[in-house]
Formats: structure tokens, C-alpha cells, sequence
């Protein structure tokens, strides 16, 4: 009996490598590992960043980005693409999201190397154009097939059109085949025909609208697509020139939207949240303010002005009505409470952003959450730096009842503050050793300092 046991599992594992062919279980970490090791020492190479998910034991996907030396020669670039294309191809098992950028230009690699080619020769084409600044082509899950830079809103119509030229003449017909033209810092001027499997969508008027409205007024951003529009004007006071210009020309079912300025003003705008946005609008730290019923969320040019545009804020009458406030700097930085807990927020928030190492603060008390939230972001996972943190920190959470959650150079933790504490377990399952050591160090230098 032990023998037929025995030859069973024989047979299994046979069957099993036979399935994979003897690959790693691991196939995309490992590939992406491997495909780093092809091209990082290539000629005519600058850089390479490949990331590998193990879908499945024995499979798994690869996104990739080759990045080509600054002012490398059209023939050069070529070959790379090639040769890109070929190593794809001939690593079929695994799910290839590849690009390559050479300066202003960037292709999507194809399997087939005539697509490819077809693909980095269109993106070429684009830049080439007056006043494109840079171009994409063909990109596997990008958010567009087509994209184009411009250099000013004035040609953003005139983008879109050539980027659409060229989606329609490659074919694309699988997912998402739109075509994009974007202008500005955080692409503050779009347009996005949303095309996807290759349908025709249109999106002539809103785009002559979009025009008409350049004409006469100073805009500081723009979203068109087939279904809507969105306009900003440049001073709050053009707002209702701009909607009366607008709703005199017919667009019906097309859904438009006017703001103004540093506002964006929602239909449900509480008068407290509007009296806080208007005291706050000219403060030349604030680049943006968002007034929904009655929350006001603000964002900063440095969140080292923090407390100051707070104090702005609390002198305003009704501050202390609003259902929450708001203060963030771009992704890095962000504060949120209800206006009677602010100010102690804030003060853990700035408290974890001085922290050597720390690049990312999110310290937040949402309705749907039972505790206040503070997420960090370390780029170093040494036991010095969680030593600050529960120096600086601990006292603070621990009162305030907090839920802390931080990712320390990829060691992602997460615990309720209080003296001492206990780890929740990690959502991936089981701790390996290294994590294991970092785990029980922090669980001891937290423990270990004053509360």
C-alpha cells in the first residue's frame, strides 16, 4: 500500500512539472527579475524597472519600463524595440505589460515586432508635430491608446485630433482605444474621446464649446469628453459670464459643469463651508479649495503653512459648524477631522512629517471609521526610526485612541495604539523570518517607550 502511495505522488509531482514546465512557483517576480538582468547592462540603456505578480503558482504578469539613453539615435532605439519584442515573444508564458521611452516618446512593446514598430514610429510622428511635447502609443493598461502632450490650451483640440489620427489608423480595438491630449501641471487641461474596443465616440461640440469659451475667457483648467465638460475659469468673478456664455449655445444632454479659481463649489455647499472657502481663497498658500455640504478640504503649496491657514480657518464664522476640514499637501501630506479636533490632528500630522525618514502623513478621523487613522510611510525600516516614532508619537495615540498603520521600507504593519500593543495580523497571511524580526522589534521598542 505504501508503495502505490508512493508511485501516486510520483505521478504528481511528474504531472505538476509537466504543467509548468519546471518554472519558478513564483513566475512573475521571477521573470521580472530576469528580464531586469537582460537589460539593465544593455547598450544604449539608462534604466530599468520591472515588477512581477504571481497570479497563480507557476503564473504570473510582468510590468516593465525601458528607458532608453538621453539623445540615443533613431537606429538604436529600433534594435532595443526589437529585441524587446523578441524576448516577449519568446517568454510566452507569462502576461507582458512592457513600454519603452526614448526622450520625448513612448511605445508600447508588442510581441510582434512589425506592431511595435508600427507603434514607436506613430508615437515618433507625434512629437515630431509643433507644439506636442511629448507622446504615448500603445501602452498595455494605460488609460489611453493615444496620448499627446501640448505646450498651451490653445492647441489642446488640435492634440486630440492628431492622436486620434493615429489610433485610428494602427486599428487599436481591445480595451481601452481612446485618444487623450493633455496640457498643464497634474494635466489640468483634457481631452478624452473614452473611446473603448474601438467604438466611434463624439465629442465635436464639446470641444467648439471648450474653444468658444477660450476665446473669451482666461481658463485655468478643462475636461472635455463626449458626455461633458468642464470649464475653470481663471477668477471666481468670470464664473457667471462664463456659465450665461456657455448656456446660450445648445448642447442639450451634454453635462456641463462651470467653477472658478482656487473653488470648486458643489450644489450642496453648506453657507459655513462657502464662508470658510471665501476666507481662505486669497491665501497664497492655498492652491486649491473643495467645498462639499458642509466639509471644506484644502490643499496646500507646503504643509508647512499648515497651522497658519488653520488660524485662518478658526476666525471664520461658522468654522466650528462645518462636518469636517481638511488640509493636505499634493499626496504627501493630509489632515482631516472635524473642526473641534483639528487643531490636535494637525499636530500629530506635522509631529510624524518631521520624522526622519518618514515621506508620507495621512492623519484622519472619517465618519465610516470607528477610531482616528494615521497612516505613515517610511523609506528606511531600522530600529532608530521606529524609535523616534514611538518617542515622538506614542503619548499622543495612544490618548487620542488612535489606529496606526505604516509601511517601513515594505514591512507593513498595523496595531491599535495603546502602551502596549499587539499586531494585527498581515492581510498576506503568515510573517516569513525577516518579517518576523521586524514585527517583534517594533512590538519592543513601542512597548519599551514612555507612554
Amino acid at each position: 500500500m505504501r508503495a502505490v502511495r508512493a508511485l501516486s505522488a510520483t505521478l504528481a509531482v511528474a504531472v505538476i512539472f509537466a504543467l509548468t514546465g519546471c518554472g519558478p512557483v513564483n513566475a512573475g517576480s521571477a521573470a521580472a527579475d530576469a528580464f531586469e538582468q537582460e537589460y539593465a547592462g544593455m547598450d544604449g540603456v539608462a534604466s530599468v524597472v520591472a515588477g512581477g505578480s504571481n497570479d497563480l503558482p507557476f503564473t504570473g504578469s510582468v510590468d516593465a519600463t525601458v528607458t532608453t539613453d538621453p539623445g540615443l539615435s533613431d537606429a538604436r532605439v529600433d534594435e532595443i524595440a526589437s529585441d524587446l519584442s523578441e524576448y516577449i515573444a519568446s517568454h510566452s508564458g507569462i502576461g507582458w505589460a512592457v513600454e519603452l521611452t526614448a526622450d520625448r516618446v513612448t511605445a508600447g512593446i508588442s510581441p510582434d515586432d512589425s506592431s511595435t514598430a508600427g507603434m514607436l514610429s506613430a508615437a515618433r510622428e507625434l512629437a515630431a508635430l509643433p507644439h506636442v511635447e511629448s507622446a504615448r502609443v500603445g501602452v498595455t493598461y494605460d488609460e489611453q491608446a493615444v496620448l499627446v502632450e501640448v505646450d498651451a490650451p490653445e492647441v489642446l483640440a488640435e492634440g486630440y485630433a492628431a492622436a486620434d489620427a493615429v489610433a485610428e489608423r494602427l486599428g487599436f480595438v481591445e480595451g481601452r482605444t481612446n485618444s487623450r491630449a493633455v496640457h498643464g501641471p497634474d494635466e489640468a487641461f483634457v481631452v478624452d474621446d473614452e473611446s473603448w474596443d474601438g467604438e466611434t465616440t463624439e465629442i465635436t461640440l464639446p470641444l467648439r464649446i471648450y474653444e468658444a469659451a477660450l476665446t473669451r475667457f482666461a481658463l485655468i483648467s478643462a475636461r472635455i469628453t463626449p458626455d461633458s465638460i468642464i470649464l475653470r475659469a481663471a477668477h471666481e468673478e468670470d464664473v457667471a459670464p462664463l456659465e450665461s456664455f456657455v448656456a446660450a449655445i445648445p448642447a442639450a444632454g451634454l453635462e456641463i459643469e462651470i467653477q472658478g479659481g482656487k473653488t470648486t463649489r458643489e450644489a450642496d455647499a453648506t453657507p459655513e463651508a462657502d464662508a470658510v472657502a471665501s476666507a481662505l481663497r486669497e491665501h497664497p498658500e492655498v492652491s486649491t479649495i473643495h467645498a462639499s455640504g458642509g466639509h471644506v478640504s484644502v490643499v496646500l503649496s507646503s504643509h508647512a503653512a499648515a497651522e497658519e491657514v488653520l488660524a485662518a480657518a478658526e476666525a471664520t464664522p461658522g468654522f466650528l459648524a462645518l462636518d469636517g476640514f481638511g488640509l493636505r499637501e499634493g499626496t504627501r501630506f493630509r489632515a482631516v477631522d472635524r473642526p473641534a479636533d483639528f487643531a490636535a490632528t494637525l499636530e500629530i500630522a506635522q509631529a510624524a512629517a518631521a520624522l526622519t525618514a518618514v515621506t508620507d502623513v495621512d492623519a484622519s478621523r472619517l465618519a465610516d471609521k470607528a477610531s482616528p487613522e494615521l497612516q505613515l510611510r517610511f523609506d528606511s525600516a531600522d530600529e532608530s526610526v521606529i524609535s523616534d516614532l514611538a518617542a515622538s508619537l506614542k503619548p499622543h495615540l495612544v490618548t487620542g485612541g488612535w489606529h496606526v498603520w505604516f509601511n517601513a521600507d515594505g514591512f507593513v504593519e498595523s496595531f491599535h495604539a495603546e502602551d502596549r500593543i499587539v499586531l494585527e495580523p498581515q492581510v498576506t497571511g503568515d510573517r516569513d523570518k525577516v518579517e518576523q524580526d521586524f514585527a517583534d522589534m517594533l512590538v519592543r521598542v513601542w512597548n519599551q517607550a514612555a507612554g
